[in-house]
């Protein structure tokens, strides 16, 4: 129990931040992070980029990338929607949903065409109706008229494709994450309507997302996860392992099908408590590390420890001090790269030690 303990204290300063990604749609890995864990692509998609785009996938991303998002899976049975869409398509649901708003139109002859490619005119219309804009009343004609104004609002920053090019998941997933920072048809940023914030040019999705975020949980070895992601990051990377080893740190959202997973070692996470006692209990404490090493620095590759009071912030005022979340009995560690079961025993030993 005390090791389950500990690590989950090496993963408090994990959840912060593993929704925020940088507003920059030229980091393509920003914007297919986002893509998955709205569930707009998979993990497999993600390593299988350069796959085309095809119409399916373009209704599931508009779903992904909108307040409907969640909808998809409680559509239930949708039936035969086109004569090429029946209830058993993975794109149903979404096509479902993408038709009903709007965003897509079948063909005349009652099909669909799921498999069909999708040129950059065709995924910029549909974005522009996403975001609320009446494409019949844009100033010129098809196509020339639905890029230039996705031009002008963004929608196609960093993406090369030209007119009548058709498009990758890559391509697609730049294209929608763009269209959270652009202005809605009522002069809004997008994200912000789906309760998204912008912020020093970064957008963050915790703000809806970490309401469904389950965790932080640590693995025993033979855990199992209560759905089949869709979506697997590990130490911040997309991967398609979604298997925690013993002692990784997991979070997951169901409702995203997600897992975040951190391995065994976590280099230069930092956090501070504050132990049962006075001044001299932390210090007592800090004197019982054999592997740690008093030091103030932090990101480093060893791990620290520092008794922030008297050291970093011993100029300070008492009241200073309090003002900044210091008291005498805080203790802050900075977590190197050696093997956890060794930092997990260090720090057993010396709370066992000042017990």
């Amino acid at each position: 129990m005390k090791k389950r303990i500990l690590s989950l204290l090496l993963a408090v300063s994990i959840a912060c931040s593993m929704l925020v990604v940088p507003a920059n749609a030229a980091a393509s890995n920003a914007a297919v992070q986002t893509a998955v864990t709205l569930g707009g692509l998979t993990s497999e998609q993600a390593s299988a980029l350069s796959t085309a785009l095809t119409r399916g996938q373009l209704a599931k991303l508009l779903v992904a990338f909108s307040a409907y998002r969640e909808s998809a899976a409680t559509q239930g049975n949708t039936g035969t929607l086109f004569t090429d869409v029946d209830s058993g398509n993975e794109y149903a649901p979404y096509i479902r949903i993408a038709v009903q708003q709007g965003w897509l139109s079948g063909y005349t002859d009652g099909s669909f065409r799921p498999d069909n490619g999708v040129t950059l005119e065709e995924t910029c219309t549909a974005a522009l109706k996403l975001l609320g804009y009446d494409v019949t009343t844009l100033s010129g004609s098809f196509p020339a008229a639905q890029l230039n104004k996705a031009g002008s609002l963004g929608l196609r920053a960093g993406l090369s494709a030209v007119q009548g090019q058709g498009l990758t998941l890559e391509d697609a997933a730049v294209l929608f994450y763009n269209a959270l920072t652009a202005s809605t048809a009522e002069n809004q940023t997008y994200a912000a309507t789906l309760g998204f914030a912008v912020t020093d040019g970064r957008i963050d999705l915790s703000s809806v997302l970490l309401s469904s975020v389950e965790g932080p949980f640590v693995a025993d070895g033979t855990t199992q996860l209560p759905f089949v992601p869709a979506a697997v990051y590990r130490n911040d990377t997309a991967a398609t392992d979604a298997a925690p080893n013993a002692y990784d740190v997991y979070y997951y959202s169901a409702s995203a099908r997600t897992v975040w997973i951190y391995s065994r070692k976590a280099a230069g996470r930092i956090f501070t408590f504050e132990i049962k006692g006075d001044a001299q209990k932390a210090k007592d404490f800090i004197d019982n590390l054999e592997l740690f090493s008093l030091l103030a620095n932090v990101a480093d590759v060893k791990s620290l420890v520092i008794h922030p009071a008297t050291t970093t912030h011993s100029q300070c005022t008492e009241e200073e001090l309090l003002d900044q979340g210091i008291k005498p009995n805080t203790i802050r560690l900075s977590i190197g790269t050696e093997n956890i079961d060794d930092i997990i025993q260090d720090l057993d030993e010396a709370f066992k030690a000042v017990q």
